[in-house]
């Protein structure tokens, strides 16, 4: 901003629209493909996993979102505690629908901001870097600025872009973290009713 960069900074307006949109489009659909699976009434299973998003929502952080994810899988919706204790641990690190909507879009903008040239191919990189980025990535802060800098030299887009996308994620690290957070209580629940590891009695308890 103080360089006089405002214009710029006004371009990623844009894209922070357009991916605040499409991970609730991705969240409002696994949820309620989630409620059929499960046979549960939409609105108590958002309200049973409400709680594990506003904490991660409001912290922007996996971590700080942890136990009460646990807790909401075991206490709240019925998933065998052996299966909750295997799968969200791993899920929390690697299972991000949510970051790779994120990193995709982001990208896909820069591109269209610095001009460079796209095509399928170039596409089909995008998605499959951003989606290996986002199971490596460290659950740590700052891991983002690594990831976009190993994002943007694979696939063309200027260091000057990093600067744009750290501010970028100051603001939408809270969306995604909880979106990816309640995504994963979804999948697990659906999982478990797979397994037979469900107990539709606390799941459906109101």
């Amino acid at each position: 901003i103080w360089s006089g960069k405002v214009r710029v900074l006004l371009s990623v307006l844009k894209p922070m629209i357009m991916i605040i949109i499409i991970i609730m489009i991705l969240v409002a659909t696994l949820w309620i493909i989630s409620s059929l699976r499960l046979k549960c009434p939409p609105m108590l299973l958002l309200k049973k996993s409400l709680p594990a998003f506003l904490v991660a929502f409001t912290s922007a952080s996996s971590i700080s979102a942890f136990q009460i994810g646990i807790e909401t899988c075991e206490k709240k919706l019925g998933v065998n505690k052996n299966l909750t204790s295997f799968i969200y641990p791993l899920g929390s690190v690697i299972y991000m629908p949510s970051s790779v909507v994120y990193f995709t879009v982001l990208i896909c903008s820069f591109a269209e901001i610095y001009q460079i040239a796209v095509n399928p191919t170039w596409l089909v990189m995008a998605v499959v870097i951003a989606t290996l980025i986002t199971i490596a990535m460290p659950p740590i802060p700052g891991a983002d600025i690594l990831c976009y800098s190993i994002l943007f030299s694979g696939l063309g887009i200027p260091d000057d872009a990093i600067i744009l996308a750290t501010a970028v994620g100051i603001i939408l690290d809270y969306v995604d973290t909880g979106a990816n957070v309640m995504l994963l209580i979804f999948q697990i629940a659906c999982d478990a009713k797979r397994l037979d590891s469900l107990d539709a009695r606390i799941l459906l308890e109101k």
